[in-house]
């Protein structure tokens, strides 16, 4: 933890339970545990939303989609709605079976996608460096 008075160089872990000690010692709030809260931005098992451009190989771990072949484009003719359960694009062999690009052997693609907030928001990143010729922000390859 950084800047954060009496809890600064804590880990987060550490820092988590003695800001709840505090705050509970200072009767303005209690500790509890939500276990609906989830990291909701990203891990999506849906088809809608922003691939997450990795992949998954055996051999090099988790390796990052080249930028040159980004952005990841969702598959659009093939993909099934089946109501099933889990993300629809981990039944399509074809999104899912790529080349790692490190190693060049099997990999697998991430099929979770990070929420909608994510690629509706994109375009606030170019304001903050305008005059940029480089990393250019396109709606499509």
């Amino acid at each position: 933890m950084l800047n954060s008075g009496k809890f600064s160089g804590l880990s987060n872990t550490e820092g988590n339970k003695k800001i709840t000690a505090w705050a509970e010692e200072n009767k303005f709030g209690v500790g509890k545990v939500l276990f609906r809260l989830r990291d909701w931005l990203i891990s999506r098992q849906r088809y809608w939303g922003c691939p997450i451009p990795l992949v998954h190989c055996k051999k090099c771990g988790i390796v990052p989609v080249p930028e040159k072949d980004l952005p990841v484009v969702l598959p659009i003719d093939e993909i099934q709605l089946t109501g099933e359960g889990g993300s629809p694009l981990a039944r399509l062999d074809s999104f899912v079976n790529v080349e790692c690009p490190q190693c060049h052997g099997a990999a697998q693609r991430e099929t979770d996608t990070m929420d909608t907030f994510m690629d509706s928001s994109w375009y606030y990143l170019r304001y903050a460096d305008a005059q940029t010729k480089k990393n250019h922000f396109q709606l499509s390859k």
